[in-house]
């Protein structure tokens, strides 16, 4: 089973918990010590509000995750609320697994699924809510990154290098994957249009920096301390990222990797449309 399907497949087996009696019984019992949750008639319409990007009730999503935080370290058995946290943030922790599937050598995706999963309960016991009672879904798969992070370099080395696509791969993963970043960049004010354009095409793509320039009938050097300007850009906000996150967090700014502040940078971006 490919990492897709996996994610399906899990996704699929909690909303099937989520209907059955325990999912009931453990929504009757949370009611009481959680006021916010008599809110909702069920865990299934709590969960989905939880999923509800559109939604900026984030008062109400904290309340949610620290009840259910709260459940798994008192209840006699872990076993579901663990369930309960794992399913209400699986669209974190998917997008976590597939950043990293394919990428460290000797890792296979049941494995790698398992790693993130126990990571994301390790860091939900010790996870301070008193201290940092807000933006605790995004602080919790952001520790669970770190966490992830440190142990796959531990155990399976530094990750693969992506490939470098075809001028012509106009489909490539690489080029998929790295534009959500490049208009959050843009989107942020880090990068102009045309800068995330010259990024694109000559780091991801792999168009030459003379043929680019050729084309578009720019001089090189204009167009290489262009790009030069653009990257400088990107690394001084990914920096500030890390010493955002070392300060909040108290850690040392050298244990906060670029991955994490990359994913910072994305949870900065202002939403569009009415939300």
């Amino acid at each position: 089973m490919d990492g897709r399907q996996l994610s399906r497949s899990l996704n699929d087996a909690f909303a099937a918990w989520l209907e059955g009696p325990e999912a009931h019984t453990l929504h009757h019992s949370l009611k009481g010590s959680c006021e916010v949750l008599s809110r909702f008639s069920s865990l299934q319409e709590a969960v989905s509000f939880l999923r509800d990007g559109a939604s900026g009730d984030y008062q109400t999503k904290d309340a949610l995750l620290r009840a259910f935080v709260g459940a798994y370290r008192m209840d006699g058995n872990p076993h579901r609320p663990a369930l309960l946290l794992l399913g209400a943030l699986q669209p974190g922790l998917s997008h976590l697994f597939h950043q990293h599937a394919g990428r460290w050598p000797g890792l296979d995706d049941d494995e790698l699924w398992a790693q993130i999963t126990t990571s994301f309960l390790e860091v939900a016991v010790s996870y301070p809510l008193a201290r940092r009672p807000h933006r605790v879904a995004k602080n919790l798969l952001l520790d669970t990154l770190r966490r992830t992070l440190r142990w796959l370099r531990a155990h399976h080395g530094p990750p693969k290098m992506h490939r470098i696509p075809r001028a012509d791969d106009k489909a490539s993963l690489e080029m998929i994957e790295a534009m959500p970043y490049l208009q959050a960049l843009v989107r942020l004010g880090v990068l102009g249009g045309e800068d995330a354009a010259v990024l694109l095409a000559t780091r991801i793509v792999g168009e030459r920096l003379p043929a680019l320039a050729r084309r578009r009938g720019v001089g090189y050097e204009a167009l290489r301390k262009r790009r030069q300007r653009a990257e400088q850009a990107i690394w001084q906000h990914l920096q500030a990222a890390v010493h955002r996150i070392a300060q909040r967090d108290r850690l040392a700014p050298d244990s906060v990797s670029l991955a994490e502040a990359l994913e910072e940078v994305m949870r900065d971006v202002p939403r569009t449309g009415g939300s």
